[in-house]
């Protein structure tokens, strides 16, 4: 009865050191999806940005391509 008391607190011990081995990973899983976000989100303003520009480029190239064919 003894041993299996004392096998039983040692499954006990490896279980709680698990537990928090998988509380660590959350943790760092949680705050690397929030970097990941972030960074995402910038890429998204500068993806938007650069749309922008190059519709403002193509504006501008329509209008000189316009007057040079007018002349």
């Amino acid at each position: 009865m003894e041993s299996r008391v004392s096998a039983l607190e040692s499954e006990i011990a490896e279980l709680k050191q698990e537990l928090i081995s998988s509380a660590d990973l959350i943790k760092a899983l949680a705050e690397q999806n929030s970097q990941l976000v972030q960074a995402v989100s910038a890429l998204q303003k500068r993806a938007r940005l650069l749309l922008v520009a190059v519709a403002a480029l193509g504006v501008g190239v329509a209008v000189v391509a316009t007057l040079l064919f007018i002349r």
